[in-house]
């Protein structure tokens, strides 16, 4: 996974950084061929790293579930293990001392918490509704999570208020190439001004914002793009604004018993 000009590669335990159009590592943390917890000298498996408005990396450690906060001169500012999360992926910011994560498990979750691993929300629905191997949320403008559920072919937005899926493009554990169908979309971003991107660099758009409180109750008017095995498909505009399951198919919403709620 990457991030504005740095690059994960998990496989080689490493983080890179890379100037834009060049070919030449500016930086890198961690060592090639070891795989633990050490940073920023060492990483188990690292599999996402994120800016964050403070001008920070979030970095994600698959073996022994860590989320890392480093900076540019391999500072570490906190460690902590996101609590009851068994394979985290793509940890990033979302407000003050609040990030997110997916457990890429199945049933996997979503999960919100603090600089200390300290759960501040769950979101793990179970049964029919499990999520199934989700490998990334963010936070969308009005206080929303949109997360891809990879194994699930969809890509969903819950509200961490009502504790409810509000939005769905794909058909739950239905794979497809057609209008309205995903086959294992594995990361998503939004169009600008509210890229992860234009709220964390200062480059463009808006200041970042905790919209993790967000009292909004509106649909999110952006365009989520996910990652399908090397084809990038965008939603159709007209669907990122209607509140559907599937293409075209409504449902009613529901609350989870098994959701815990906002501490």
């Amino acid at each position: 996974m990457s991030c504005a000009n740095a690059v994960c590669w998990p496989t080689a335990r490493r983080e890179l950084l890379i100037a834009p159009g060049a070919h030449t590592v500016l930086h890198q943390w961690g060592t090639p061929g070891q795989g633990y917890h050490q940073p920023p000298t060492n990483y188990g498996a690292p599999n996402g790293v994120f800016p964050t408005p403070d001008g920070h990396f979030l970095v994600t450690e698959i073996r022994g579930d860590w989320v890392d906060s480093i900076d540019l001169h391999g500072h570490v500012y906190f460690t902590a293990h996101p609590a009851g999360i068994a394979y985290p992926s793509d940890s990033n910011q979302i407000g003050p001392d609040k990030y997110v994560t997916v457990d890429y498990s199945q049933p996997g979750q979503i999960l919100i918490f603090d600089h200390t691993g300290n759960a501040l929300w769950r979101y793990r629905p179970t049964g029919a509704d499990a999520l199934d191997h989700p490998s990334l949320a963010l936070p969308l403008p009005n206080g929303d999570i949109v997360c891809n559920d990879d194994f699930n072919h969809r890509v969903i937005v819950v509200d961490p208020h009502t504790n409810t899926i509000v939005w769905q493009y794909g058909h739950t554990g239905v794979a497809g190439s057609a209008p309205g169908y995903l086959n294992n979309p594995d990361g998503l971003d939004l169009v600008p001004p509210n890229s992860l991107a234009d709220n964390t660099t200062g480059q463009r758009g808006p200041p970042a914002t905790d919209v993790s409180d967000s009292p909004v109750p509106v649909r999110f008017n952006a365009i989520a793009v996910a990652a399908e095995g090397g084809d990038h498909r965008s939603i159709p505009r007209s669907l990122a604004r209607t509140p559907v399951r599937g293409h075209g198919q409504a449902k009613a919403q529901r609350s989870y018993r098994d959701v815990e709620g906002l501490s």
